[in-house]
């Protein structure tokens, strides 16, 4: 059995079109059903067709949250999928590969068998990743009939391709010869739910009660839209695909204004698209939840791969000075938990909250508990019993003590207002005065008070009594974790609710050596936590290449700091 060592690292790799994702997301779901944690991770280049993809399942008796670099299996389907991973092969690498694949020189146990021709036999050559997976199930050592149901929840009234793909899976078995495991992990009393990042968002949105969600398709924010709309059928919900990202932030403050709770995401090209509408949003005052999900730029940059470096952009997001919230989750846990909570800041606050993703976090895949239902989120703030003003139209924006005035909704006797993107008075109606701009600045900026009371402090992972702290947000809490199992000497802090900054965040990393974590080149949070608390970091580790961060090079990293 393979489980006396902590983890079991399995990679497939192979061209496109082999349905690389699809495999890895089988064995993702097979593992945890089998009782495991597992982590998915999965990387394809940005093309219509073609190119070299892979999916890498992290396994482990205990919770694992981040891929790391050295495989105890590699599944691959053309000689380029060992070529390109050298570096992640050692001497017990176990390689399952076609028996037409010539492999010289390689540190890693081959384990050659008849992939194509065993596909081929069966009718269909695009099953030899199917016969790779059967093959992987027995050096594994988990009980294949839970590979088997997986397959037929995939196919399901699909008769032909159940079959074959049934009978590919046995064949991969038995190919396995003995290297099979003979003493099997069975199948889990309660197995985790397999979830990736952008399902969190989505469920954590529907808990909230979203009612429509505008968005243009866009890597690594579309999965969010296609998990809504399969889902929209039975929730009170609308789904839609707009022209561009331009239409679908518009779209979706129309319907804030008429008291629909909306909710619109993209990624940074999409999200630079959308700056006008978010102003708007800010001068009107209305709800509005925005996703961004990073990938590497400028322009198109990586658009298939992982970065950290639209922190910024979103707290300045849109021109001028307006209150927003920033919420920056780093695992499906938080994704959930904030997707719901972006919505109640929204309403509570009438501002734009952005909800801060990335490539990594989107796409994997992680072992999740059971999730806590929660209520609908009310819309607030709102009055259907406008009190009769004395002039005819009612105070929309009258001042108030947290800047938060209550709106009413369109039809209302005695409730219209005129909603302006101009500056205006309280009942909406331009007025470039010198003295109402003012007033009405200062009251829009009073929700910045009173939004930081609702921001929840970084939270410190491991010892609070450590040599060393790294500190990061978002997705790079995964590799943290995972770090600070291996260094006794040192923790993680991690930010998730970013801006506006808690101004007692400097009370936890105060008096700490802080490290900073960060998937950019420039140190955007490290850059905020010294602008804003007056603290930096006696160092940093930065990576900029569209890549995760490994768990052995940030251990290795930290090593030399400390």
């Amino acid at each position: 059995m393979p489980w006396g060592d902590k983890t079991i690292n399995w990679k497939i790799a192979g061209a496109a079109g082999l349905g690389i994702k699809s495999t890895g997301e089988v064995m993702a779901k097979a593992l945890s059903r089998s009782g495991l944690y597992i982590n998915g991770y999965t990387e394809y280049p940005s093309l219509i067709r073609g190119g070299h993809n892979t999916y890498q399942v992290l396994a482990s008796e205990k919770q694992v949250s981040n891929p790391r670099w050295n495989l105890d299996i590699l599944v691959a389907l053309n000689e380029e999928g060992v070529v390109l991973h050298e570096d992640e092969i050692d001497e017990r690498t176990k390689i399952v590969v076609d028996e037409s694949v010539k492999i010289e020189g390689n540190k890693g146990k081959l384990i050659q068998v008849p992939l194509l021709e065993n596909a081929k036999e069966l009718g269909n050559p695009i099953v030899q990743n199917v016969i790779a997976l059967g093959v992987s199930a027995a050096l594994i050592g988990v009980e294949i009939s839970i590979f088997e149901e997986l397959i037929e929840e995939e196919f399901g009234k699909k008769k032909e391709l159940l079959e074959i793909n049934k009978k590919a899976l046995r064949v991969g078995w038995e190919l396995a010869g003995e290297e099979r495991q003979v003493d099997l992990r069975k199948r889990a009393d309660k197995p985790r739910m397999v979830m990736s990042g952008s399902e969190a968002v989505a469920m954590g949105a529907m808990a909230a009660g979203v009612q429509l969600y505008c968005a243009y398709p866009m890597t690594p924010a579309t999965p969010v839209m296609h998990f809504l709309a399969k889902h929209q059928d039975k929730y009170d919900l609308v789904v839609r695909q707009t022209e561009d990202e331009i239409a679908a932030v518009n779209m979706a403050i129309g319907a804030s204004f008429a008291g629909v709770k909306a909710m619109t995401g993209t990624s940074g090209g999409g999200f630079a698209l959308m700056q006008e509408g978010i102003s708007l949003a800010g001068m009107l005052e209305l709800p509005l939840v925005v996703m961004l999900a990073m990938r590497p730029g400028p322009a198109t940059g990586l658009p298939t791969w992982s970065s950290q470096t639209d922190l910024r952009f979103a707290i300045h997001a849109g021109h001028g000075e307006f209150a927003k919230i920033v919420l920056a989750p780093g695992d499906p846990v938080e994704a959930y938990e904030l997707s719901y909570k972006a919505f109640q800041l929204a309403q509570k606050y009438q501002t734009v909250v952005i909800l801060l993703t990335d490539k990594l976090l989107a796409e994997s895949h992680y072992s999740v508990e059971l999730l806590e239902e929660k209520p609908v989120v009310e819309v607030s703030n709102v009055t259907d019993k406008p009190k009769k003003p004395e002039e005819e139209m009612f105070h929309r924006y009258q001042p108030s003590a947290n800047g938060v005035s209550e709106r009413t909704l369109p039809g209302l006797a005695n409730g219209y207002y005129v909603a302006n993107s101009d500056e205006h008075g309280p009942e909406g109606l331009v007025d470039e005065s010198a003295k109402m701009r003012e007033v009405m600045v200062r009251r829009r900026m009073l929700k910045l008070r009173s939004i930081e009371s609702d921001m929840a402090l970084p939270v410190i992972y491991g010892s609070k009594e450590t040599k060393l702290s790294l500190v990061g947000f978002g997705s790079v809490k995964g590799v943290a974790l995972e770090v600070i199992k291996e260094l006794d000497d040192v923790n993680y802090i991690h930010f998730n609710h970013v801006w506006p900054m808690p101004s007692k965040a400097r009370e936890v990393l105060e008096g700490r050596k802080l490290v900073f974590l960060e998937n950019n080149m420039t140190g955007q949070l490290e850059g905020l936590v010294r602008e804003y608390l007056g603290l930096g970091g006696i160092s940093n580790i930065r990576k900029d290449d569209g890549r995760p961060f490994y768990v052995d090079e940030v251990v290795n990293l930290v090593k030399r700091i400390i």
